[in-house]
């Protein structure tokens, strides 16, 4: 019932260097980012994937 599906994500994904950084407030504040901005390599899903040095990079199934 979402008026804008395609902006709905089930998760965000970013690189890290450190485990500790991965907390609530940093996952929602990049989850709020892909939605309103779309896939970058602050924050991204599988479909649209970007690689550790922020090129794209498209995983093969």
């Amino acid at each position: 019932m979402e008026r804008n599906r395609e902006n709905h994500r089930s998760y965000v994904v970013w690189w890290t260097k450190k485990l500790e950084d991965i907390i609530w407030e940093e996952a929602f504040k990049r989850y709020k980012y892909c939605i309103w901005h779309g896939p970058a390599p602050f924050s991204f899903g599988f479909q649209h994937a970007f690689a550790e040095n922020g090129k794209p990079f498209v995983l093969k199934k």
